[in-house]
């Protein structure tokens, strides 16, 4: 009986521990957190764990920011600093961070904004025209617990609308 107490909660956490990280507030496994850096301005971290893709933690911080826009009353955001292109693709990435460790990652901050403003992906975007994008690779089918790859047409400044 005793091997049991330690045995369960050691099958149990390595079973949590080979699961991607889920759309969720930063727990055990990862997820997002957020905090406001001043009236308009907020900083917006996404980790996943060893089992997540970076694709998967961009979608995901992509959905929490519009998500979080648009629960503080604004209609976009702005995102601040840093985006590179994709290799090879005419499209623009997120600055995820892998880390020394495999576990991809974006903290980045974002400015809330209110109409009238003019979307301009990849930097600046209607939240809810953006969320309800992101809404089927989110809450939708998933691919071995990560989103399926996609082709970001959110991100293509012609194609986004």
């Amino acid at each position: 009986m005793k091997k049991l107490r330690v045995v369960v909660p050691c099958v149990l956490g390595l079973v949590l521990c080979a699961c991607v990280t889920a759309y969720q507030p930063s727990g055990f496994t990862g997820g997002y957190s957020d905090r406001k850096a001043s009236e308009d301005v907020w900083t917006i971290h996404y980790g996943g764990n060893g089992y997540t893709t970076a694709e998967t933690v961009q979608t995901f911080w992509l959905y929490h920011a519009a998500e979080l826009t648009l629960s503080n009353g604004y209609d976009g955001f702005e995102i601040l600093g840093p985006m590179g292109m994709a290799p090879g693709r005419a499209t623009t990435e997120l600055p995820v961070d892998i880390g020394l460790v495999g576990k991809p990652q974006i903290t980045l901050n974002i400015k809330l904004l209110k109409k009238p403003f003019v979307a301009r992906p990849p930097r600046i975007f209607d939240a809810a025209v953006l969320k309800a994008k992101l809404e089927p690779l989110v809450k939708g089918e998933l691919c071995e617990g990560n989103v399926c790859p996609h082709v970001h047409t959110y991100l293509m400044p012609d194609l986004a609308g």
